[in-house]
This record gives structure tokens, sequence and C-alpha cells, in this order.
């Protein structure tokens, strides 16, 4: 702790009597006096002693004379002392200052250093948070995708069952059912779908008169055209048959493709709120290591002017210790010591004067 520096005398606790004109031999002393800690009865008793005291020769003091002298002489060593501690202090605040540049400067260097790894970091989880968002954003219209096709397919094997089960149907009852009964076929039910059946146009054009003719009314075109409609519905009811089977197949590949897709996308979201939690969490502590830098560039930038704030204060002390052991202890010591001789010769210089 820095020593206390001595209270003025004219501080609020001070005599509140008005101070007598003072000789300058005595000024340095009796201010100095009037600075000292001590109770109020002791510094105006001291004060008071200080001129009748020192103006007498050292030999021709009586006892209480030299009380007095040398009570006013341990008041200002205490002085001299008090100011010595204070440049001491202030020495020490201005050599550990300046034996924390390097600390300081190698703080700075080390927040630099951690703020560069810690963008880098920023950097990277930025990245990967970038291509997470991109690879959900990926999955999302690969499910998408997936699911359109599985719609699509479901559709078209839908359709397929409803033309199979349709044209099979037509096949049995007007085409099979009056055949076997020796009956044309019904060739207004058959017509949908004898566009489907790909009979060439001779046969399709013969379609309509064959199909009215009972069995004994037939000829052989008519069996022909009428064989050939038979073949061409069982082979379309066949193909199919074929094509709902592989419909099937590809229905299952479908679903699991949208369940692998929809799988995808779960990963996807899951490494998506990864990296953003990483990188909030990058974000975070770059800006503590920007904090960090802010701070230790302040401590660097106020070295400079708090050293020299410290090294003035120093100054100051110095010199008022310096000052007060040239000024106030020597003239004190003069008196201290002076001899009837010495005293004689200053009062003729003063009559002289």
């Amino acid at each position: 702790m820095a020593p206390k520096a001595s209270k003025r005398a004219t501080s609020a606790t001070s005599s509140p009597k008005k101070k007598c004109r003072v000789d300058p031999v005595f000024a340095g002393i009796v201010d100095t006096l009037q600075e000292a800690d001590m109770s109020e009865h002791c510094r105006e008793m001291l004060i008071a002693m200080a001129a009748p005291c020192l103006s007498v020769p050292k030999s021709e003091r009586h006892n209480l004379q030299h009380l007095g002298v040398t009570m006013i002489e341990e008041t200002l060593q205490d002085n001299k002392k008090k100011l010595a501690e204070l440049v001491e202090y202030a020495q020490k605040e201005l050599s550990d200052l300046e034996a924390s540049k390097s600390t300081i400067l190698e703080a700075l260097n080390a927040a630099r250093a951690v703020l560069e790894q810690k963008q880098g970091a920023k950097t990277a989880a930025q990245a990967a948070f970038v291509d997470a968002k991109a690879s959900t954003k990926a999955a999302e219209e690969s499910l998408a995708e997936a699911v359109q096709l599985q719609k699509q397919g479901d559709a078209s094997f839908v359709a397929l069952e409803s033309e199979k089960v349709a044209i099979d149907a037509a096949y049995q009852e007007h085409f099979k059912t009056p055949m076997d009964a020796n009956e044309g076929p019904h060739h207004s039910f058959l017509k949908p779908f004898i566009e489907t059946l790909g009979l060439e146009d001779s046969l399709t054009s013969a379609l309509p008169s064959s199909c009215v003719k009972t069995k004994e009314q037939r000829g052989g075109f008519d069996d022909l055209v009428l064989t050939e409609l038979g073949k061409a519905l069982v082979s379309k009811i066949e193909a199919l048959d074929k094509s709902i089977a592989e419909a099937a197949s590809f229905a299952t590949e479908r679903k699991v493709g949208t369940s692998s897709a929809e799988a995808v996308l779960e990963s996807k979201k899951a490494a998506d709120s990864t990296a953003a939690s990483d990188f909030e969490s990058a974000t975070a502590v770059h800006s503590e290591a920007e904090a960090e830098v802010t701070k230790a560039s302040a401590e660097w930038t106020t070295f400079e002017p708090r050293v020299l704030e410290a090294t003035q204060k120093h100054n100051v002390h110095d010199t008022l210790r310096i000052d007060f052991d040239q000024t106030v202890l020597k003239n004190f010591a003069t008196l201290r010591d002076k001899e009837v001789a010495m005293a004689m010769e200053e009062e003729a210089a003063v009559a002289g004067a």
C-alpha cells in the first residue's frame, strides 16, 4: 500500500485562527510542521517553539529548548522518511509497470493467435453449415422426386390393373362365352379394346360383320378374323399380366427408394442441426476471442501513457524529497547547530543590511 501523504494544516481539521506572518528562515520548517500527522495541540506547540528554540545558539539553549529542537527534528525526519517512502513506492510502481511490458505484449500476441485460430474454426464451421444446408435441400429434392415417382408408378399400376380387369371381363363375357355358345362375339362391347390389340386394318374392318354371324354362318375368312381376335385378346391379357407383375416389382423398388430418401433426409437434417449448433458455438467462441484481443490491445495502447504518468509521479515525489533535503533539512541543521559566533555574524549582517 502506498504511504499516505501528510495532511496540510489548512485542512478542515486545522485551527481556525489566522496565521501570523512567518520568518522566511523558518518558513519551510513551519510548513512541514503544519503538515505533520499529529494532534492539533502538539502541532501548534511545535510551531510555536520553532522560532524561539532555533533562534537561540545551541550552547545557550535551556533544556526545554533542546527538547523542542529534538522534537522538531524528529518530526522533520518523519517527513523525510515519508517522502522517501513515496519515492520508493512510485519507483516500485514504475518498475512493476515496465516489467509488465513483455507480459502485456505476449498476452496481446497470444490473444491475436487465439483469435486467428478461432477465426479458422468459425470459417470451417460456417462452411460445414452451408454444406449441410445444401445437402439437406438436395435430400429434400430427392425425396420429393421419389415421392412423385412413386405416385406416378402407383397410378400406372392401378391403371394397368383396371385395364386388365376390364379387358379380361370383356373377353370372358363378350368373346369367350358367346363363342363357346357358337354365337358371335359382342362387337360393341369389345370395340373399346380392339384398337389396343394391334390387329391389321383388314381384320379390324371385317370384325363388325364377322361378329354378328353364328358358327354355322361363318365362312373361312370369318373364322380367321375371330380366331385372330381371340388370340389378340388373350395376348393382350397376358401382356397386361406381365406388365402388372413388372409394375408390382417396380412399385416395391419405388417404396424402398422413398423410404431410403426419407432416411437420408432425416440424417441430413440431423447433420444440419449439428452443423448449425457447431457454427453457433464457433461464433460465440470467436466473439470471446475478439473481446480478449480488444482488451489486450487496450492494455497495450495505454501502456506508454501509464509509464509516462508513473515516471512523472516518481519525478514529482523525488523532486519534493530532494528539495526537502536541500532546503528544509539543510536549513534546520544550520539553525540546530548554530553557535554564538555564527549568531553574532548573522546579526551583524542583518544590521549592516
